[in-house]
Order: C-alpha cells, then sequence, then structure tokens
C-alpha cells in the first residue's frame, strides 16, 4: 500500500485505506464534540500552537518539534472535527 501522506488531503487518503476511517466518517463519527489532547515535550515555533500543560515545566524548543506537529496533524486527519490541544510539558 502506498502511503501518500505529503498533503493534508493525502493523509487523510492514507488513514481512510489503513485505518480504514472512512467507515466511522460515513456513520457520522468525526470527532464532532471530542477534544484529543497531545501531551508532547517541546514547543513548536509559534507559541500560539501550544499551552505549557498545568503543573509543568516549560521545555522550550528540543528538536521535537517535527514530531509534536505530526502528531497533531494525524490526529486532526482522523478526526477532522475533533478540538486538538497541544500541551507542552517538561
Amino acid at each position: 500500500m502506498r502511503m501518500r501522506t505529503n498533503t493534508s488531503a493525502g493523509l487523510k487518503a492514507s488513514l481512510q485505506e489503513c485505518f480504514y476511517t472512512w467507515i466511522l466518517w460515513k456513520r457520522g463519527i468525526t470527532g464532532k464534540g471530542v477534544t484529543i489532547a497531545a501531551l508532547e515535550v517541546t514547543n513548536l515555533a509559534h507559541p500560539s500552537d501550544w499551552q505549557v500543560y498545568p503543573g509543568c515545566k516549560n521545555p522550550g524548543q528540543n528538536g521535537a518539534e517535527k514530531k509534536a506537529a505530526l502528531d497533531v496533524e494525524w490526529a486532526s486527519a482522523a478526526a477532522p472535527d475533533a478540538n486538538i490541544e497541544l500541551a507542552a510539558c517538561r
């Protein structure tokens, strides 16, 4: 199976093929009304893209930014109508 993850549309198509998310989407299960929290060990480049998790120290940027961004992108592609929150914690 060819993974097409170079675009948002490609990522959505890959999820449909690999994880059968189309079955959920066809039934109207798209994440609407759900919040997905991605707890990461790094901050993204723009402060408006993340928040420090309560009770944690600010980890700053430490080289894991691409993974954090990818985690959020995959969550958004799997549940396109969900609210995605990125929180940083050290």
